[in-house]
């Protein structure tokens, strides 16, 4: 079974808000089975003695071993980027390597696309040959389909924080946060196979 699932997001770009989107729901890419490093981190990565010294700036294999559950180097870098004062990335590369460790990713998200607070509709990676088959072509419209279950109800601004599998008939708006986030509010679709 799929369900429909809506993420609030503030983004300054249409492809901002899908792209960070897909990371903050799917911390660990589907293909690779290694997590998806945000672009500021995997630069920090880049700039530490470790990366040059023992991966020969080789990314794909500095990664790998990062994430390694058995290695324990991801600690290293971690000690290296906080002397760096690049604390948040050795925060990420921690809460990442908890994720692996815990093996508890419940659900794989597949974003479709977003609809701007404008309405705007934009769609994401290799679908955009579809680019009008969003479900909701409208905020209005989103908020009415909310209206018989929870009143006035405003997706800019209200959430409903139902796990996709907790009821069948209700979609689920969680809101997506990050630092440093700013821009425009989006709505992010996406599909979830719960079973």
């Amino acid at each position: 079974m799929h369900k429909l699932c809506l993420h609030r997001i503030k983004a300054e770009s249409p492809n901002f808000a899908l792209k960070k989107a897909n990371e903050l729901l799917n911390p660990i890419n589907s293909d690779s089975g290694l997590p998806n490093v945000t672009d500021i981190t995997i630069k920090n990565i880049k700039m530490t003695n470790l990366f040059s010294d023992e991966f020969d700036n080789d990314l794909d294999d500095c990664l790998e071993s990062i994430f390694n559950t058995e290695s324990g180097i991801y600690y290293e870098f971690m000690q290296e980027l906080i002397e760096m004062d690049c604390k948040n990335s050795a925060e990420e590369i921690e809460n990442l390597y908890g994720i692996l460790m815990d093996d508890t990713e419940e659900y794989f998200y597949n974003i479709i696309g977003s609809l701007s607070e404008d309405n705007e509709i934009h769609i994401f990676g290799d679908l955009k040959e579809n680019t009008t088959n969003l479900p909701f072509e409208s905020i209005d419209v989103l908020n009415k389909l909310y209206y018989d279950e929870f009143g006035d109800f405003n997706v800019l601004s209200d959430l409903n924080e139902i796990d996709p599998n907790d009821n069948d008939s209700s979609i689920s708006l969680w809101e997506l946060n990050y630092e440093g986030e700013k821009g425009k509010t989006f709505i992010v679709f996406s599909d979830v196979k719960l079973y």
